[in-house]
């Protein structure tokens, strides 16, 4: 088992070299990403950044009652999901429930008005997740995760506004890391 090992180390070296000896090219393509345009960044570090994104001054925080409400018993089991997601990413529990939204909570709710995929957070005195249907909902509520922080009164939404949709009804991404080498930031 020890030569095996062996033989194995040895050839993912000599797999590291062969890689390395390709750093020419990205070293090339580097400094043809230098030259290109710089474009500032967000203001949050949303992925996807959506299409329109305004940030104003100050934050919902949010308080031991605050709870994740569905307005539509469609969007129950999503409320559940994201009282999980935000008890795993910051270990604070805030209760799935139905109904009407109050001051502090989270209110996820369906908007015939928006386009299927379509979805619009605005977080005020409430956070509200609009969708056109439950994925946008659902999709929405990864961006909302994503834009909470942790502060010293406990969870907080900076005041936003946010309209998205996605630009291609299908999307799709591959990358062969096998084959290829990447740099992350030729990935991003």
């Amino acid at each position: 088992q020890t030569e095996a090992a062996a033989e194995s180390f040895a050839k993912a070296r000599s797999l590291a070299e062969a890689l390395q000896a390709q750093l020419p090219a990205d070293e090339a393509l580097a400094g043809f990403l230098a030259d290109l345009p710089q474009v500032d960044a967000p203001v949050l570090p949303l992925i996807p950044l959506p299409r329109d994104l305004t940030v104003n001054e100050g934050a919902l925080t949010f308080t031991t009652d605050s709870r994740i409400v569905a307005t539509d018993p469609v969007l129950t089991p999503l409320a559940g999901i994201l009282s999980d997601e935000i008890f795993t990413v910051t270990g604070v529990r805030m209760l799935p429930s139905e109904g009407l939204a109050r001051d502090g909570d989270v209110a996820l709710q369906l908007d015939t008005s928006l386009k299927e995929e379509a979805c619009r957070i605005d977080v005020e005195d409430q956070a509200v997740v609009r969708g056109g249907n439950y994925p946008a909902v659902a999709s929405a509520t990864v961006t909302l995760l994503q834009a909470l922080k942790s502060n010293e009164q406990g969870l907080a939404l900076p005041k936003l506004a946010i309209e998205d949709q996605p630009a291609y009804p299908y999307r799709a991404a591959l990358i062969d890391l096998a084959r290829q080498y990447h740099t992350p930031g030729g990935i991003e």
